[in-house]
């Protein structure tokens, strides 16, 4: 299913983190989602941590090695809708202010693609 969604972020605590609000527009099938995030840097791991919550009851925690080749991969879990998940977010740089991040989910099957947003800084 197609949908829109939008996502402001903003600097915190002097670029020491990050946060950001999304929100998924209501469709026929969905109704819609609304999210806070917030990313930090660990300089003695020297890993990037997030965590995500929803106003589906949602929270999801993450971790990335940053920046490689123009791809910056997130391991996450948490939940969703009450049940545990385990996913992926890979974020990859197309152009100087465009960004793709695609979602995987582990299932009973094993992994699968869960979605795809195209993003324009504006």
């Amino acid at each position: 299913m197609k949908t829109r969604s939008q996502m402001a972020i903003r600097r915190e605590l002097r670029g020491f983190a990050y946060s950001g609000d999304f929100r998924i527009e209501p469709q026929k099938d969905f109704p819609g989602m609304k999210g806070h995030i917030l990313w930090t840097y660990d300089s003695g791991a020297k890993k990037f941590y997030e965590l995500s919550l929803d106003d589906a009851g949602g929270v999801l925690r993450g971790e990335s090695g940053g920046m490689q080749d123009g791809r910056m991969v997130w391991s996450e879990e948490g939940a969703m809708m009450g049940k545990p998940t385990k996913g992926t977010t890979t974020i990859v740089t197309k152009a100087k202010k465009q960004i793709e991040i695609q979602f995987s989910a582990q299932g009973s099957g094993g992994w699968t693609m869960s979605g795809t947003d195209r993003c324009t800084k504006t």
